[in-house]
């Protein structure tokens, strides 16, 4: 396959994605068609069935693209090896900024799954949020060890952390919220700082 296949190819599949995400978002999964899907991409149900196979592998693909893209940025934020208080801000505002630059992406993110996409989607899902973990343990364990940060267990640690921004971004996406991002940054960045951060 040349390059020039390969990248049309990438974006049939990426344009089969955004029809998907549209799709999904306006009538359910339920009741979501691949027929549906096709007329809204302009690709072939072939084509579909080429890149997916099924609905359910089409939305567990949908999901893990939505998955890897926001934990790429967690891990690339712990990369540069931020302060303790510098990282969780960063990591709320990294939180709250994609839910806004994503909206549609975070609704579908925070949908409830069906069993048969939670199948479909669990090793790839599995395999992106192992790394986002790794990259977490990584930068905070030896601010933990030097007591600059808080010690928690892994889970508790990120429910401090981005508990209470994920709730406002579920009603942000609902338009339940009166407060802006921006202002939401700024409340839950102070807050996790106080809970979480021993030493600056």
């Amino acid at each position: 396959m040349t390059p020039a296949q390969t990248a049309r190819g990438a974006d049939r599949r990426q344009a089969i994605l955004d029809a998907a995400l549209a799709v999904f978002l306006e009538r359910g999964f339920d009741a979501a068609t691949i027929e549906a899907v096709r007329d809204r991409s302009g690709a072939s149900v072939g084509s579909i069935y080429h890149f997916f196979g099924s609905k359910e592998r089409l939305a567990a693909a949908l999901y893990g693209s939505a998955l890897a893209d926001y934990e790429a940025g967690v891990v690339a934020l712990l990369a540069r090896d931020p302060a303790p208080a510098a990282g969780v801000r960063a990591l709320v505002r990294h939180h709250l900024r994609w839910v806004e630059e994503n909206p549609g992406l975070a609704r579908f993110l925070f949908a409830r799954r069906t069993a048969a996409v939670r199948e479909a989607s669990a090793d790839e899902v599995a395999q992106i949020t192992a790394r986002a973990a790794d990259a977490l343990a990584a930068w905070a364990t030896p601010h933990v060890r030097a007591r600059r940060l808080r010690r928690l267990p892994p889970d508790l640690f990120r429910a401090v952390l981005l508990g209470p921004a994920q709730e406002f971004a579920r009603a942000w996406l609902r338009d339940e919220a009166d407060s802006t991002i921006e202002q939401a940054t700024r409340a839950f960045a102070a807050a996790a700082v106080a809970a979480l951060v021993l030493e600056p």
